[in-house]
C-alpha cells in the first residue's frame, strides 16, 4: 500500500537523518526515486524547499506525500518526518548531563557530522545537476550521460548567480531568484 511506503519511508529517513535537511536530502533522492518521482520533480521540490519557510525535511515529505498520493499522502509523509523528533527531543533533554558529558558519546557524534558532510556534499552536486538539467529527463539518462542532457542557459545562470553571490555577498539570494525567474521568463 503507498501510504504505509510513504509512512516508513520518511520515518526511517527522520530517525537516522542527522545533520538537518541538506542532509537529509540525499536520503529524500533514493525515497524519491523508488516512489517514481522524476529528475524534473526532484529540482522542483529542492527548489521550493530553498524558497518556502519551514523545515526541509518536513516540506520534502509534504511535497513527494503530495505528489505520490495527494493530500492524504502529503499528511502521511509530513507525520511520518516529525515523528522521531517527538521521541528524541524529550529523551536527550532528560539525559542532557549524562549525554553531553560521555566520550563514546563526544565519538560517536564526531563520526556522525564527518558523515553528514559527505551526504550534505551529495545532496549539493544532486541539486546542482537537478537545476542545470534540461526538461523532461529520466533518472536513466542522468545516470548514463549526465554532460548530455544540460542545458546551457541554466548552466550560464547558475555560474552567474553563483558568481554574483560569491562577489557580492551582501546581495540579498532572493534578488537572484526573481532575476534568474525573469530571464528564465523572458529567455524560455
Amino acid at each position: 500500500m503507498i501510504y504505509w511506503r510513504l509512512f516508513t519511508s520518511f520515518l526511517k529517513i527522520s530517525a537516522v537523518g542527522f545533520g538537518g535537511g541538506y542532509a537529509m536530502l540525499s536520503m529524500v533522492l533514493s525515497v524519491s526515486k523508488n516512489l517514481g518521482l522524476t529528475v524534473d520533480q526532484f529540482t522542483d521540490l529542492t527548489a521550493l524547499d530553498l524558497m518556502i519557510p519551514g523545515p526541509i525535511a518536513v516540506n520534502s515529505a509534504t511535497y513527494v506525500g503530495y505528489l505520490i498520493a495527494g493530500i492524504l499522502g502529503s499528511l502521511i509523509a509530513t507525520l511520518a518526518v516529525c515523528i522521531p523528533s517527538f521521541i528524541y527531543v524529550p529523551i536527550a533533554l532528560r539525559y542532557e548531563q549524562i549525554i553531553k558529558n560521555n566520550p563514546l558519546f563526544k565519538f560517536v557524534m564526531d563520526t556522525i557530522k564527518a558523515s553528514v558532510v559527505g551526504l550534505i556534499i551529495y545532496a549539493s552536486i544532486t541539486i546542482i545537476f537537478g537545476i542545470i538539467l534540461v526538461d523532461n529527463v529520466s533518472w536513466q539518462q542522468v545516470s548514463e550521460a549526465p554532460f548530455s542532457v544540460i542545458s546551457p542557459f541554466a548552466l550560464v545562470v547558475f555560474i552567474a548567480s553563483a558568481y554574483v553571490q560569491i562577489r557580492w555577498r551582501r546581495i540579498n539570494p532572493i534578488f537572484l531568484i526573481i532575476v534568474a525567474g525573469i530571464l528564465g521568463y523572458l529567455i524560455g
